[in-house]
């Protein structure tokens, strides 16, 4: 019932952003239930993307929800999404076992 009711919070407060990884050539929604797959994506910045209003897209990316597909990892995580020029957002990951750390930029879905 937890889970149920943190998934409808998340769809309810992020209805005019979204933010997507491609997993095997399908664009996965961090806000479905497929959401954790997108954890590797995120880790590495490669095939993130989003939609609609980048305010709530930042917001997102910061939420305990999204802190939340990274429990299990051994310290790694993603953090600090913020404003990047014109049309972008960026974001850090961090990896603390290895104490190391990376800024990932990335923009809208392409069509």
């Amino acid at each position: 019932m937890k889970k149920f009711l943190l998934l409808s919070l998340c769809y309810t407060n992020f209805v005019h952003a979204a933010v997507f990884c491609d997993i095997d050539g399908k664009r996965v929604s961090l806000t479905s239930t497929r959401a954790q797959e997108c954890v590797d994506s995120l880790l590495m910045g490669s095939g993130v993307c989003f939609n609609g209003d980048r305010k709530e897209a930042i917001t997102l990316l910061n939420s305990t929800y999204v802190r939340g597909l990274f429990q299990g990892t051994d310290g790694e995580y993603i953090a600090n999404a913020h404003f990047f020029g014109p049309d972008s957002i960026r974001y850090n990951m961090f990896d603390l076992a290895n104490d190391y750390s990376e800024a990932f930029r990335i923009e809208r879905c392409k069509k």
